[in-house]
């Protein structure tokens, strides 16, 4: 799920600084937030690239169902989107039109353009776009992909993240038929899982509730050290919801679902995924779109704030799990895939700083960079951060340089050989290679 899921922390500064940075496209008339089942609030897009004419109008859509997408270089989903996009529009071509919307703000989304113009250059992407930050204020997009499905008279029919927007139902709406669709993150009524909350903070003294997620509330929660060291937070219990059952052993063993930013301690020291021996994996797969919920749990534990620890929460959601899933689990030691950024000799000093403030350029990384006066494992971080990366793999600075860089990369940064050629300029390179790593096996318990 990847509806610019606001309840991680870093998702939610991001968002803020989107929508709170200066704005520097064409006014749009009229505008205010679109209602469902009212007619499409009308615009007039002129920042407008591989379109039929200089603008785009709401009237240029007419007799078409139109899926206006919204969209941000900084939104993995979106970009990730753009094919299933292309296929629905070559599939039902003349009876709708696809058409995005991406925010071009200068400090996050500077190089919007060319992360576009490369989707449309290495890809078949086809589907023009229109630049325009004003209208995502106007309209109140806080979360990205947002689609707004207008029906071919201009009334607004759905607001959706298009998680589950399939080609029956584009074709079920063309045929005028009832069409239902997931509604945007944002829209959702957040239902409390909370026990703590339904019986009263102060009756509740201790309770360990592990249930299948209905829907609503997604959280991640605080990673388990950090609520461990807030007695702010402990009044309500440490909660998760709508999470896998891989981050809920991840949050067990590790204290947190997440380590694969080069910060964190546990980057490039601990695989990051459960490794899986089972005959049956099927508990560890996990279905959200589509009106189907599948795989997803929620977890509430409060304890008496004399017994609240990391270790104690660690090990009660442990104990949890052991009672539901009945899993042999252990920690090993083994030899995981990497890449590794290596160097040539004498590389460190062509590269060395010239000194003065750290710097970024602003706008998104994926269109290319420079940075200033950034130490190796910042500039391996930005380097890879956008390469596809299924694996889930750590980058790890093997080139040996000590001392803060300079360094420009000027190409797409989403394109494996595309960055590769860029850092072999440089006398660097990107390799597969291996390293001794924890690993968490889950293995059938076979004891009766």
């Amino acid at each position: 799920m990847n509806v610019i899921f606001m309840k991680t922390r870093r998702a939610i500064l991001l968002i803020i600084a989107l929508l709170g940075s200066n704005l520097e496209t064409q006014s749009q008339p009229n505008v205010s937030r679109p209602e469902v089942g009212k007619p499409m609030k009308a615009f007039a897009f002129k920042n407008v690239r591989n379109y039929k004419r200089g603008q785009a109008r709401l009237e240029d859509f007419k007799g078409k169902w139109l899926f206006l997408e919204m969209w941000t270089a900084t939104c993995r989903a979106c970009i990730a989107a753009f094919p299933k996009s292309q296929k629905f529009q070559d599939e039902f071509s003349g009876r709708i039109e696809f058409f995005l919307v991406g925010l071009n703000t200068v400090r996050h989304n500077k190089g919007i353009e060319k992360v576009y113009d490369n989707a449309v250059k290495n890809t078949q992407f086809r589907i023009p776009t229109a630049f325009d930050s004003l209208v995502f204020t106007a309209w109140n997009v806080s979360a990205v992909p947002t689609i707004f499905i207008v029906d071919p008279q201009g009334t607004l029919r759905f607001i959706t993240s298009g998680y589950d927007l399939t080609a029956e139902k584009i074709r079920d709406l063309i045929k005028g038929k009832e069409v239902s669709f997931l509604p945007l993150y944002e829209d959702v009524e957040h239902t409390e899982y909370n026990v703590v909350k339904t019986l009263g903070e102060d009756a509740v003294i201790s309770c360990s509730v592990l249930s299948r997620w209905k829907g609503g509330e997604i959280s991640s929660g605080y990673d388990i050290d950090l609520f461990a060291r807030l007695p702010e937070l402990w009044t309500s219990g440490w909660r998760i919801a709508g999470i896998s059952v891989a981050d809920l052993y991840k949050n067990a063993f590790f204290g947190t679902p997440n380590w694969m930013w080069y910060d964190s301690a546990l980057y490039g020291k601990v695989w990051a995924n459960p490794v899986l021996e089972l005959r049956d994996t099927s508990a560890f797969c996990n279905v959200y779109g589509s009106g189907i919920i599948k795989g997803l749990y929620s977890y509430t534990l409060k304890l008496p704030d004399s017994r609240i620890n990391r270790e104690m929460i660690m090990r009660e959601l442990q104990r949890s799990l052991d009672l539901a899933f009945g899993y042999n689990v252990s920690l090993e030691s083994r030899e995981m895939p990497v890449w590794r950024l290596t160097a040539r000799p004498g590389t460190g000093s062509k590269l060395r700083t010239r000194g003065g403030a750290r710097f970024l350029s602003n706008g998104t990384t994926r269109a290319g960079f420079t940075v200033r006066n950034y130490d190796m494992p910042e500039f391996a971080s930005l380097a890879s951060c956008n390469l596809p990366n299924k694996e889930q793999l750590a980058f790890l600075d093997e080139t040996g340089i000590e001392g803060n860089i300079d360094i420009t990369l000027d190409t797409d940064m989403t394109c494996l050989e595309c960055v590769r050629k860029e850092l072999q300029k440089y006398g660097m390179d990107l390799v597969k290679g291996k390293k001794e790593m924890k690993v968490l096996v889950i293995r059938d318990n076979d004891k009766p």
